[in-house]
């Protein structure tokens, strides 16, 4: 495995590892990842990196900033996705982002079996679009607490890192 895989591993992980504990991903764990980011795109390659760098962090900010906007992912995990794209760069990381959204979707269908059912969350879904739509009004689409609902996005972007890592797609 490249070096970069071994630091995609451990930034998610690490970024895990801490919202699972303490339901946030400190500001001090990203800026160590973004500036490991950009000694490795540099190390890698010479002057050149910085724009692999900088494709790296802009191009997740602007795919997840809609998501944010309706608190359907928290800014956690935007800066996440920005200190792997740091190390992976822009195309890598769009395959992190995707694989990253198909786990969370895997891990959503098996809450609602789980614990809440699936009618009620479409029922939800429908009813918040329903009212975006006839009031132009973004509120939270993420019920705040310890909902049977909510999960961790870390872990779905863990398990992408995990994929990429194994596969070496």
């Amino acid at each position: 495995m490249s070096i970069a895989i071994y630091l995609l591993l451990l930034y998610s992980f690490l970024a895990m590892l801490f919202d699972l504990t303490t339901d946030r991903i400190p500001n001090y764990l990203v800026a160590a990842e973004l500036a490991g980011g950009l000694a490795y795109q540099f190390y890698i390659f010479g002057p050149m990196g910085i724009l692999s760098f900088l494709g790296g962090i802009t191009v997740p900010f602007a795919l997840s900033y809609a998501m944010f906007l309706f608190r359907m992912i928290g800014a956690g995990d935007i800066k996440l996705f920005m200190a792997l794209g740091s190390v992976a760069g822009f195309p890598r990381n769009v395959k992190i982002m995707l694989w990253s959204v198909i786990c969370g979707g895997i891990i959503s269908v098996c809450i609602m079996w789980r614990r809440t059912g699936f009618m009620p969350r479409l029922a939800y879904l429908i009813s918040y679009v329903g009212d975006f739509i006839r009031t132009g009004v973004r509120k939270p689409y993420r019920k705040e607490g310890g909902r049977a609902e909510n999960f961790h996005f870390t872990v779905a972007i863990f398990a992408a890192v995990l994929i990429l890592a194994l596969t070496r797609i």
